[in-house]
């Protein structure tokens, strides 16, 4: 119960009070954006180059079923005490997806943030097709012990990375799975130049990292547009999360 005193303590039977005059109650925050599964690295300095923090991250993220379990419960218990009550996480793998079930299902649904887990999945250019079977399979492999109620409910969802390591096809397929299973959606957004210059030209870093990576094919074209507008008839159907939105105008 809230209100003044005088209405609130005839309600109360046999509890304490407790006078907090400088501190302010207010409801749980939203992280609308995580990666649980990279808590242990903590802060990293930033150089200046996006792709060499990106693969610094990549290097550095825990491998193991066991380490990113640790890293996930870890992230929540940071979360909790920083007094976040819901968390939109995206999870690399399974194991992330998984761990956070389990602490979801091991609560009482006060102390462990309830929110969603989004399943990462890539496919870019020839890659697409099996980017959205790779997803499908992980999808089937997901742990059936969900929590959907109450205050820590986990539901589950699906990331096509970003405009510049999927396509628009698994985009499109992502949006219909999602629509027949009840999926949340999200995805990395305008986050850097560097994106607006992929999707536009399909030219500078992430064009050299994708042909580094062995993974640049002729279907990866120049569209000439922002990414969202790129983007935009996915977008347009709804029920979309778009994170960073870093590069957008009016």
């Amino acid at each position: 119960a809230a209100g003044h005193e005088r209405d609130v303590l005839p309600q109360c039977k046999g509890e304490r009070t407790v006078k907090l005059p400088d501190r302010l109650v207010m409801p749980a925050m939203v992280n609308a954006h995580a990666h649980l599964d990279l808590t242990l690295i903590g802060p990293m300095g930033f150089t200046g180059s996006f792709l060499d923090w990106l693969r610094n991250v990549v290097e550095r993220r825990p491998g193991t079923p066991e380490q990113i379990a640790h890293a996930v419960r870890q992230g929540l218990k940071m979360s909790a005490q920083a007094g976040v009550g819901t968390i939109g996480d995206i999870a690399g793998t399974v194991a992330a997806v998984a761990a956070r079930l389990d602490a979801a299902a091991e609560s009482d649904g006060l102390a462990t943030p309830g929110g969603v887990s989004f399943l990462e999945c890539f496919g870019i250019g020839r890659r697409q097709l099996s980017g959205y079977l790779e997803l499908v399979s992980r999808l089937g492999s997901v742990p059936r012990r969900r929590r959907d109620d109450g205050a820590g409910a986990v539901h589950l969802g699906i990331e096509p990375h970003a405009p510049y390591s999927a396509g628009l096809s698994l985009y499109n397929a992502a949006g219909r799975l999602a629509a027949e299973r009840d999926l949340r959606l999200c995805t990395h957004l305008a986050e850097s130049p560097e994106e607006l210059e992929f999707v536009h030209d399909a030219s500078g870093p992430f064009a050299e990292l994708l042909r580094d990576l062995g993974k640049w094919d002729d279907l990866i074209r120049p569209t000439g547009m922002h990414p969202v507008e790129w983007l935009e008839p996915e977008l347009r159907r709804g029920g979309w999360l778009a994170a960073h939105c870093n590069y957008v105008d009016e």
